[in-house]
């Protein structure tokens, strides 16, 4: 409408005084006749025809401070924030005690850039009006901005006395809550609110969230939970809930959110996929691919669909299957970084190792910042053949420069106190304390090191999953710690916080590692122990703790950037205390030998095929058992390359994974096991050396090459069983195959040689380590650097070996 027109629509309306007049209130006909007009506009946002009647009026009654403050306002809505300004001092000259036009005023120095004044005009607003809402927050919000926190905080603080139900204050004031890091003021504040409204699920979301933040899991867990109690809680919050629960591992209470999500509304592809996510982490699998089958129907353009459908098919073991619907989530989305590594994953279990080294390299080129995908990368290296010690090494050394260049300004200072003989505080981290190899390994040093006098243990879990091993191994400590939902900067600070002395890897370059927290160096001296044959690659880990058959400073210190600490034996090994009995050598009845593979098929690769072919052909009565194989669908590479060898399908029986009782039985049809190569057997050595059955072996040019070997000559059956090279493996196959006699008392005996070894000597291992610990701090409270060194039992005390 053109200004004229409109000018006269309003004199229609209102007719034309015959002359101005000095005041007028809104309460008459008149002015407020003409105030609604101009709101309307405004509401439209028709700023200009607003203004026009705003100047209108105040030709009528230019005295009015009301029509002064309406033009400022529709002035800042139209960004003429000078004019505002000017029209509110036009209103505070006419009204000295008008909030409301000191409270725009300030609104109006704000945007002008004068904050500390506009800070005063919202002071003088609130000296009028103290109970003033709006104004109290505006002020929090310029007042955080000027960095004046604690002022705004109490300013944000003030409102909510005012308005206790005001979302967006609860907002603005978690932010500076949180970036100040006072989780604890803002999750009173929140209780305080919850107290009042016990079914305010927003509350108990927030409060959640802080929880999380501060590392208090389950209170987090318990604040999620009781939002799935709350009678009216909307579709979106229920799905936020289960997200959040299955991110705690919770999975059964995610599922109950997710369920009542998609009763008030099933369409919604999100929540079938969080629900599958339950499902799948409570190893529902068919109600898992299921409820992902489902989210792809309503939304076939989104590749985490696609990625967790591929979830659940690795799970059952057809990796096939698996690959496939990965491939689908790439064709979506090529730079799928997450898809890419997992896909790796499946070539790896299913023997492909030089696709699974390219797919894992290709996420982190995807991803620089994907350090899971980096050392996923580094593990499957070391499977391959045609890499050298030097490359694998060198490969390392990469991954800590490109993560640790980052981390230069994250090192701590500490203040621990420089006593050499006093109690230390040990921190070990693992994402593996379950029914879990390491566990296996590190529980019983962990029963023995617990005793420790001078010793205060602190373990920082990094894995929602818990078993009855995991409450086992809780009972030994004190301080026990889920972490998996802390940042790596977080848990960083909190083993700092706790002041621990020496820090312990349990993983390495293995699934759920925190090295990236290691390489923030929070503790003064940190180790690499029993997760990982092989260097972490970070010069900010101090040792590598090994024993001498496994890690032999002589041949290998090379390999590693940091100083290795060499004990008697490293690890322990705790056998299922279930185990069927040790059965006679199978030979001996079968008239042939029944050579067996447990091993992962990622280790089985063509060069390892080829060897145990060469022997398999030199032997032909001979037989071989495969166990702990995915579905056979995945095994067709392997029935391949033997072929290829020669070896007929009639001299080979494949088993599919199983419990670990029927696995363990699966030992009773093998006479002697075959090694890989170049990454051997460790936890499946000794599970066969506890069940009677030795395994040939041969000592690697790489660390994960020398784990066979370290396990049988620790039993002492090193001069049988580990050969220097491929024609020595033969040629002890072949001498082995023909000694059935020898055999059979070696199978008779071994399980009391494995007993009576350093393995079953938890206490041996645990006063060594204890010692190898003190003699580290003790270095470094003589401000020395870190050395090699061995422990060296005599009798029954230790001495210290340094090498230079």
């Amino acid at each position: 409408m053109e200004k004229k027109g409109f000018l006269q629509r309003i004199k229609r309306i209102l007719g034309a005084p015959s002359e101005p007049k000095n005041t007028a209130t809104v309460g008459d006909d008149r002015a407020k006749l003409i105030l609604k007009e101009g709101n309307d506009f405004e509401d439209q946002g028709s700023f200009d025809q607003a203004l026009s009647t705003y100047e209108y009026l105040l030709t009528i009654y230019p005295q009015m401070a009301r029509a002064h403050l309406n033009k400022g306002n529709v002035f800042m809505k139209m960004e003429r924030f000078s004019d505002a300004l000017s029209s509110y001092n036009t209103a505070i000259e006419l009204d000295h005690s008008y909030a409301a036009a000191y409270y725009n005023k300030g609104n109006a120095l704000a945007k002008l850039g004068s904050k500390h004044d506009a800070i005063e005009a919202y002071n003088i607003a609130l000296k009028y009006n103290p109970i003033f809402f709006q104004a109290l927050v505006a002020k929090g919000n310029v007042l955080i901005d000027v960095d004046r926190h604690e002022e705004g905080i109490d300013s944000y603080e003030q409102a909510l006395k005012f308005n206790p139900g005001s979302t967006d204050v609860y907002s603005n004031l978690a932010t500076v809550l949180l970036k100040l890091g006072k989780h604890d003021k803002f999750i009173k504040i929140l209780n305080n609110t919850i107290k009042s409204n016990p079914n305010d699920a927003n509350s108990f979301f927030s409060l959640g969230n802080l929880y999380l933040a501060s590392g208090d899991i389950a209170s987090a867990q318990a604040a999620f939970r009781q939002i799935v109690q709350i009678p009216l809680v909307s579709v979106e919050l229920l799905n936020a809930v289960g997200r959040e629960l299955n991110s705690q591992g919770d999975y059964a209470d995610a599922k109950k959110s997710l369920l009542r999500a998609l009763a008030s509304d099933d369409s919604i592809a999100d929540i079938h996929n969080n629900l599958g996510l339950a499902y799948f982490g409570l190893l529902q699998l068919d109600d898992a691919l299921k409820s992902f089958e489902v989210a792809v129907l309503y939304s076939s353009d989104t590749p985490d669909y696609f990625v967790n459908i591929g979830n659940v098919h690795a799970a059952r073991g057809d990796l096939e299957k698996a690959i496939k619907s990965t491939k689908e989530a790439l064709k979506i989305n090529p730079e799928f970084f997450m898809a890419v590594n997992n896909l790796g994953a499946y070539y790896k279990d299913s023997g492909q190792i030089d696709n699974a080294v390219d797919s894992f390299k290709k996420s982190v080129e995807l991803n620089p910042e994907f350090n899971g995908g980096y050392s996923n990368y580094l593990f499957c290296l070391s499977h391959k053949t045609s890499v050298t010690a030097n490359e694998l090494f060198n490969e390392h050394c990469r991954f800590g420069a490109q993560y640790e260049a980052s981390l230069s300004d994250k090192k701590f200072e500490y203040d621990s106190t420089a006593d050499t003989e006093r109690f230390l505080k040990i921190g070990f981290v693992s994402g593996d304390l379950f029914n879990h190899a390491v566990a296996s390994f590190f529980e019983p040093i962990l029963a023995s090191l617990a005793k420790k006098t001078k010793l205060h243990i602190y373990v920082y879990s990094n894995n929602p999953v818990e078993d009855n091993v995991t409450q086992r191994m809780k009972a030994y400590v004190r301080s026990w710690l889920k972490v998996a939902n802390l940042s790596d900067d977080k848990l960083a600070e909190m083993i700092h916080g706790d002041k621990v002395d020496i820090l312990i890897d349990l993983s390495g370059h293995t699934a759920m590692n925190r090295l990236l927290t290691f390489a923030r160096k929070p503790a003064p001296i940190q180790a690499s122990w029993i997760g990982y044959p092989g260097t972490t690659g970070l010069t900010s880990m101090d040792y590598y703790i090994g024993d001498r058959y496994f890690i032999p400073p002589e041949k290998v210190a090379q390999q590693f950037v940091e100083k290795l600490a060499i004990i008697p034996i490293s690890i322990t090994f705790q056998p299922e205390h279930d185990a069927p009995d040790v059965n006679s050598l199978p030979a001996l009845s079968n008239g042939y030998i029944t050579f067996g593979s447990f091993n992962r098929i990622d280790k089985i690769n063509r060069e390892v095929i080829a060897l145990w072919g060469q022997l398999l052909r030199a032997i032909p009565e001979s037989r071989m058992i495969f166990g702990g194989l995915p579905a056979r669908e995945s095994c067709q590479q392997l029935l391949k390359w033997l072929a290829e060898e020669g070896i007929s399908e009639d001299r080979l029986t494949l088993y599919q994974r199983t419990n670990m009782r029927d696995y363990l039985a699966l030992h009773h049809k093998v006479d002697v096991c075959l090694d890989t190569f170049p990454y051997t057997g460790g936890t499946t050595t000794n599970h066969a050396l506890w069940m009677g059955v030795p395994t040939l072996t041969m000592t690697g040019a790489t660390i994960s090459g020398r784990q066979g070997a370290s396990n049988l000559s620790h039993v002492g059956l090193q001069s049988i069983f580990v050969a220097e090279g491929p024609d020595d493996f033969v040629s002890k196959g072949r001498a082995i195959a023909m000694q059935h006699q020898e055999l059979s008392e070696i199978r008779t005996g071994l399980r009391q040689r494995f007993l009576d070894s350093a393995f079953c000597q938890q206490g041996l291992v645990a006063d060594s380590f204890e010692y190898a610990l003190r003699h580290m701090w003790k270095r470094w409270c003589a401000d020395l650097a870190p050395a090699t060194f061995e422990v060296i039992k005599k009798d029954t005390q230790f001495d210290i070996k340094e090498f230079i």
